[in-house]
C-alpha cells in the first residue's frame, strides 16, 4: 500500500482527488468509484506531491511537488459543438477542432489546429467557424465539389475577420 501524499475535495464536482506514488487518482464521492480515465501521472524526478488543489469550479487541478515544480492540469474541457445534418464539429482539445460524420459511426473526417481557444463554434454545409471576442476564423471542411466525405479531408483556413463588437454566435447557411 502506497502512502497518501495529498487529498483534495471539490464540492461542486462531487469529486475527490488523491495523490500517491507519483499519481493523482479521481473518485466520485458517494460511490467511491475511481475514474481511471482521468488519472494524472506526475513525472518521475519532480518529487512527491506536496499540495493538490482545485479551482472552485473544478476546471483546473494545481499540483506542487517537493522538487519545486508547479503543474496546472485542465480537468474539464469546455464542451463546444455544432451540428449540420449528419455532421458535427466539436472542440476536441483546447485548440483543436474535429469534424465528425455521425452517420458513419462518428468517423473523424477532418481536424484543424486553431490559433485560439474559442468560445463559440458553428458548422454549415461546407465551412465551420470558431471565434473569440471580436474575431472569427472560417474554415472549409468539405472539399470543393464533394457531395459526400468518406475519408479524412484537409481542413483549410479560408478567412479571419475582425468585427466592431463582441461576436457571441455565428450562424452558417447554405
Amino acid at each position: 500500500m502506497s502512502p497518501i501524499e495529498q487529498i483534495a475535495h471539490n464540492k461542486d464536482l462531487n469529486k475527490m482527488a488523491l495523490a500517491s506514488n507519483g499519481c493523482v487518482k479521481f473518485y466520485t464521492c458517494g460511490t467511491w468509484i475511481e475514474e481511471s480515465q482521468d488519472r494524472i501521472d506526475v513525472q518521475k524526478g519532480v518529487g512527491s506531491v506536496t499540495q493538490l488543489d482545485w479551482t472552485k469550479d473544478g476546471s483546473i487541478m494545481s499540483i506542487t511537488t517537493s522538487g519545486g515544480y508547479f503543474f496546472g492540469f485542465l480537468t474539464v474541457v469546455p464542451q463546444l459543438f455544432s451540428a449540420y445534418k449528419n455532421y458535427a464539429v466539436l472542440l476536441s482539445s483546447l485548440t483543436e477542432v474535429s469534424v465528425i460524420d455521425c452517420a458513419r459511426n462518428n468517423m473523424i473526417i477532418g481536424k484543424a489546429e486553431l490559433e485560439i481557444e474559442p468560445n463559440h463554434i458553428s458548422i454549415g454545409p461546407d465551412h465551420f467557424a470558431v471565434g473569440i471576442n471580436d474575431q472569427v476564423w472560417f474554415y472549409r471542411w468539405r472539399p470543393i465539389g464533394a457531395n459526400d466525405v468518406t475519408t479524412q479531408s484537409i481542413v483549410q483556413l479560408v478567412g479571419k475577420r475582425d468585427y466592431m463588437g463582441v461576436v457571441k454566435k455565428v450562424v452558417m447557411n447554405e
